[in-house]
C-alpha cells in the first residue's frame, strides 16, 4: 500500500480536492491528511514538524490552492512532490481580480506560480491551454505537467429517469459569485427572457460570495423575480441540478482567465446528464461540442439570452443535450485512471 502525505491549507469538500483524494483511495493508497493552520507565523514550523514526523511516506500531494506551500515543503524534504496547481495564481489575481501585474499582489502571485512550479516534481492542471499558459509563464517544460480535466466527484444519489419538463422552464446556476462567473450577465439575460415569457421561465441562483449583494440589488433594480438560494453541501447539489431544465456553467465573466479554464460545475452538471450552456472558449472546446453535449455561446448578455431562448423553445434540443451529457460523462477517464498514473510516476522515479 502506497502512503501519501496530503499537506496544505485545503478544503476536503472542495470538489477538485475531494475527487483527487477519492481517486487515490480507490487505487488502494493510504492518504494521511494534514491541514495546516491559517496562522502565518505557525506555518513554516508546522510544515517542518509534519514532514519530519511523517514516516515511510511514498510522496507528498499538495492540493489546490497550495502555491505558497510547495517551496516550504521542498525546503524540508527530498521526497517527490505532486502539486495540483489547477489554476495560475497570477492569472486569477491579475486578470480575474484586476490587480496590476506590477502591484504587490501581482508580483507575489507571479512568484507563487514560478517558485512552486520549480519545486514540484509533477504538476496537474485542468486544460491543455492552461498548461501551456502556466508552462510559458514559469518557463516549465510541458512534460512536468499532467492535464486532469475538471472531473465530477460522484454524487451519492441516483440520476432520475424520464424527467420531463414542468410548466415552468427552470434555469439553474450555482457558484460563489466571483467576477469570472459573470452572474450579472446571467441576470440581465434572464430579464430579457422573462420579459418575453413571463411566468413561464424561472432562474434559480444557488450560493453566496463576493458579488452576491450586488447581484441581489441588480435583480431588485431590474424588477425581475429570481430565486436566490442558500449554499448547500456537495451531495445536495445533485438534487438542485436534477430539478433544473438547463444549467448555466460559464464562465461568462470578461476575465482572460475564462479562456483557459473549465468550470467545476460543467462536469458536475454533465455527470447528472443535464443540458448545459457554456462560454465558447478554447478551454471548453477541448471537451464540449456545440449542439451535441452543450450550447456554447459568447460571453455577453445577448448570446446567453439567445441560448436560453433556443433551449426553451426547442425541448428536443434539451433532450439531445441531456443524452450528449450522458455520453460524454461515460467517455471522460475516471479519476482512478489519473491517480494510478500519478502514483506510478511519483513512485517509479524515486
Amino acid at each position: 500500500m502506497k502512503k501519501i502525505l496530503v499537506i496544505g491549507n485545503f478544503s476536503e469538500d472542495y470538489s477538485r480536492n475531494r475527487v483527487i483524494l477519492e481517486g487515490f483511495k480507490s487505487c488502494g493508497a493510504k492518504v494521511i491528511l494534514k491541514n495546516l493552520s491559517s496562522k502565518k507565523f505557525n506555518l513554516i514550523k508546522e510544515i517542518y514538524c509534519t514532514i519530519k514526523t511523517s514516516k515511510d511516506i511514498d510522496f507528498i500531494y499538495i492540493p489546490f490552492f497550495g502555491h505558497n506551500i510547495v517551496p516550504y515543503v521542498r525546503l524540508f524534504t527530498k521526497k517527490r512532490i505532486y502539486w495540483d496547481a489547477f489554476v495560475s495564481a497570477f492569472l486569477s489575481n491579475v486578470y480575474d481580480r484586476k490587480n496590476s501585474k506590477f502591484s504587490f499582489v501581482g508580483i507575489r502571485s507571479y512568484l507563487n506560480d514560478f517558485i512552486a512550479a520549480k519545486c514540484a516534481d509533477l504538476i496537474s492542471i485542468d486544460t491543455k491551454l492552461h498548461r501551456n499558459y502556466l508552462g510559458q509563464l514559469t518557463k516549465t517544460a510541458n512534460d512536468k505537467f499532467l492535464v486532469i480535466p475538471v472531473i465530477a466527484a460522484p454524487f451519492n444519489k441516483p440520476i432520475p429517469n424520464n424527467r420531463y419538463r414542468d410548466k415552468i422552464f427552470k434555469i439553474g446556476f450555482y457558484g460563489n459569485y466571483i467576477p469570472i462567473q459573470g452572474v450579472d450577465k446571467i441576470i440581465k439575460a434572464f430579464v430579457k427572457l422573462y420579459s418575453n415569457y413571463p411566468n413561464k421561465v424561472e432562474l434559480n441562483l444557488l450560493g453566496k460570495g463576493e458579488k452576491f449583494n450586488e447581484s441581489v440589488n441588480l435583480a431588485e433594480q431590474l424588477n425581475v423575480p429570481i430565486n436566490f438560494m442558500k449554499p448547500v453541501n456537495y451531495d445536495d447539489l445533485a438534487s438542485f441540478m436534477d430539478q433544473q431544465d438547463v444549467m448555466l456553467c460559464g464562465h461568462f465573466g470578461d476575465s482572460i482567465k475564462a479562456e483557459y479554464v473549465v468550470a467545476n460545475k460543467t462536469l458536475e452538471a454533465l455527470s447528472r446528464h443535464k443540458a448545459i450552456i457554456c462560454s465558447d472558449v478554447a478551454a471548453n472546446r477541448e471537451l464540449l461540442r456545440n449542439g451535441e453535449n452543450a450550447v456554447l455561446c459568447e460571453r455577453n448578455i445577448e448570446s446567453i439570452y439567445v441560448s436560453l431562448k433556443k433551449i426553451y423553445l426547442e425541448p428536443h434540443l434539451q433532450y439531445k443535450l441531456e443524452k450528449g451529457a450522458e455520453n460524454i460523462s461515460k467517455t471522460v477517464p475516471s479519476i482512478s485512471y489519473y491517480c494510478n498514473n500519478i502514483i506510478n510516476f511519483m513512485v517509479g522515479k524515486e
